[in-house]
This record gives structure tokens, sequence and C-alpha cells, in this order.
């Protein structure tokens, strides 16, 4: 799969229905209650109403679809889990005993686990590429055929490796614009400091955005982008 491939799949991705989330969001609006009283429920019933196209949303078909992945980068001791902790998420989830299938259960969602590269790590990005072109395009048909079958009307996506992404998006460049600083503070389960330095990538011309875009992904990015 070329970039212009995976270009002209995302450029047909539908859009929101912003007629269907206005008139949900001014249906609530209008209930007489407390503001604020359903919190976050509101805004997410407009949300779901745009994704839907409908001015009565609802759920009756869920599906949870994770996939998983390890970054090369991790060997640099840049987070603070290994590997191993994403192999032990993996065997979690196919006994059916980890939270996000316990919570698939509890609302009727399908489950299923995509593998993307448990055990198989990126190129360690401070050194090199994280992928190839082929495994570049290896990840994004993950996804497609991942999702490409379901029926379902609401998809829920996640990943497991995550501890490790937030390094490799710490360290990713848009293709544009100027690097960040090389040091930064430890996040959460990351630990990011002078250890990960970032290769300078080529510079791409204003219009190419898109494409550009691609390009870090591949070098800099892991496969959680099979997402």
């Amino acid at each position: 799969m070329s970039d212009c491939a995976l270009a002209r799949l995302l450029e047909h991705l539908p859009g929101p229905d912003t007629v269907s989330q206005a008139a949900v969001a001014q249906r609530a609006a209008t209930t007489l209650r407390p503001a604020g009283a359903f919190g976050r429920l509101d805004a997410v019933a407009s949300w779901l109403a745009a994704w839907q196209w409908s001015t009565a949303p609802k759920v009756e078909k869920p599906a949870v679809v994770v996939f998983g992945a390890d970054h090369g980068v991790t060997a640099e001791g840049v987070s603070a889990y290994p590997g191993e902790v994403t192999q032990a998420m993996v065997a979690a989830m196919e006994q059916g005993v980890a939270t996000v299938t316990a919570l698939a259960t509890q609302v009727g969602a399908t489950f299923s686990f995509h593998d993307a590269g448990v055990g198989r790590p990126t190129g360690n990005i401070r050194v090199e590429d994280a992928m190839s072109p082929d495994e570049f395009d290896d990840a994004v048909k993950v996804g497609v055929d991942a999702v490409e079958n379901i029926d379902a009307d609401l998809l829920v996506v996640g990943e497991v490796g995550g501890v490790q992404l937030e390094v490799e998006c710490g360290a990713r460049d848009d293709g544009e614009g100027d690097h960040a600083d090389e040091d930064a503070d430890a996040k959460g389960d990351v630990v990011v400091d002078a250890r990960l330095h970032r290769r300078p990538l080529q510079r791409r011309q204003p219009g190419r955005r898109q494409a550009a875009a691609q390009h870090a992904e591949q070098r800099g990015g892991g496969l959680g982008l099979e997402r």
C-alpha cells in the first residue's frame, strides 16, 4: 500500500452530520433539569448523533478493537515499562481477565485483539527509522483488515504498548516544523530525558503536509498507526 493508496482511504472517510448534532444538543438544552446534571452525557449524545447521522442516536452493537505492538526505542530506558508488560497485557486479554475485556463483556460489546508487532519491536528511533515502507504498509493493513467487516454502531479502538507510545509521540516531528526541545520531563509512565535525541527529518514543502506526516509516522512512529 503506497502513500497515495493510504491517502485515498483517508480521503473518502465520511464526515459528521452537524444538523443532527445541533438538533440533539438543542433538545438537551431545552430539557428542564439543573445545568450540568448529566455531566458529559449530553456532549456524548450529540457527538454520537453527528457520527450516526441520526437525531435519535443509540448503541446496540458496540465493538471494541485493541491493537498491540512494541516500540524499539524502549531499549534506551525511556519507558517505565519494558516490552514484557505488553505481552502480559495481551495474555490477560486472551484469558478474558483484562479490564478492557471485563468492560466489553459488561456492556455487551464484541472484543477483538490484533497483533501488530508484540515481541517484534520497531526500529529504535534514536538511531534508525521506526519502520521500512513495507512495514508501514503492513501496519496500515492490520488496521484496515481489523475493521473492514465489523458490524457495529459504535467502534471503540485501543492499544497496548501505549506507555511506550507516549515516548514516540514526544520524539515525532510533523515533517514541517522545528523540533521541540531535546530534553523533556518525565510524564506519567514515561521517562524522557537527554538519552532520547531525535534525528532531524527533512523539511517538506507546505503543500505536502499529509505526505510529510505519513513519512514522519513511518520514520518516527510506532506500530500504533494501525489504529
